[in-house]
């Protein structure tokens, strides 16, 4: 008579392919898991950084008493927003002597090699000083801009904001846009 006592290999090898498919199965919604949260939080991060690009926009925008934008059609349809090369502000402004005065602040969209970003300078005593207002990580696939003419004038704006691939996942963080649309009242004068 056999003793029974154990396991056969089939049995071994059945409860191996079972743990390896379990163990598998958890290994698979880890990494699930883990690339949602990178995702949420780089798309935070994205909306952190264009709100603050927003904000600083419009906190120039609202302290100026007159814009230009720099483009073909700087009042498209008076609808939607074209795409921007550069917008000045200025916070003193004479219609007569309007080309001898320097804007105070110029927001650029600059497309240069693989930079893709915004740029604000201001000039403080006729000298430019110059800040990115994008983090490197990321960069701006869009930025469209309309002044309406009304009194004050209007500034509406687009940024589309994406990112680099320069983080941890890369497929999380290519992937990964957000954009924003803005108005803001321009302080005091009528525009052109």
């Amino acid at each position: 008579m056999r003793n029974n006592k154990g396991f056969t290999l089939i049995e071994y090898i059945v409860a191996t392919v079972l743990l390896a498919l379990l163990i598998l199965f958890a290994v698979n919604i880890y990494v699930t898991v883990s690339r949602n949260l990178i995702l949420a939080n780089e798309t935070r991060t994205m909306q952190s950084e264009i709100r603050n690009i927003s904000d600083a926009i419009s906190r120039v925008a609202s302290n100026s008493v007159y814009a230009e934008i720099d483009s073909p059609t700087p009042y498209s349809d008076g609808v939607n927003p074209v795409e921007v090369g550069k917008i000045s502000f200025w916070t003193k402004y004479d219609p007569q002597s309007r080309d001898d005065i320097l804007p105070d602040y110029i927001l650029e969209h600059v497309v240069t090699g693989g930079e893709n970003t915004l740029k604000l300078t201001r000039l403080i005593n006729n000298v430019p000083v110059t800040q990115p207002m994008v983090n490197t990580s990321y960069q701006i696939s869009e930025f469209k801009a309309m002044l309406k003419k009304s009194v004050p004038p209007v500034l509406d704006f687009e940024i589309h904001l994406k990112g680099t691939g320069e983080a941890e996942d890369r497929y999380a963080f290519e992937s990964n846009e957000t954009y924003i649309r803005s108005s803001v009242a321009i302080g005091g004068q009528r525009g052109e």
